[in-house]
């Protein structure tokens, strides 16, 4: 993205393999894709965290072979921690991400501080 669209933009990429995806193997990921870590942390948790955000999320389908055969999901969530959109597909549609993306800077902005030319 842009670096404009960047700004106050941080992914997250959770493993829900913690055996397979340690914190060494997902840094080497990272190093290997050239990501900017500035703007992209790749994680992972003890299997019961996961596995209560993978229900809560709903990332595997009925009887799917775990962690092999979960969803592909983005989910936009705001400053405040707010989960406000989940998006599906693989690859991603990168021009639906950065209108979303503006629709929540938007959001963000109110009428008094858009005068001021501020947040």
């Amino acid at each position: 993205m842009p670096d404009k669209e960047r700004k106050g933009l941080h992914f997250v990429s959770v493993s829900l393999d913690p055996v397979g995806d340690t914190p060494a193997a997902l840094k080497a990921f990272a190093q290997r894709m050239s990501v900017d870590l500035s703007h992209w942390s790749f994680v992972t948790g003890r299997a019961e965290d996961l596995g209560r955000l993978s229900e809560r999320l709903r990332l595997f389908r009925p009887g799917a072979k775990k962690p092999d055969d979960h969803a592909t999901a983005l989910w936009l969530v705001d400053a405040r921690g707010r989960l406000l959109l989940r998006l599906q597909g693989n690859p991603p549609d990168r021009l639906r991400i950065a209108r979303e993306l503006n629709a929540m800077e938007n959001l963000s902005v109110t009428p008094a501080a858009a005068a001021a030319g501020g947040r």
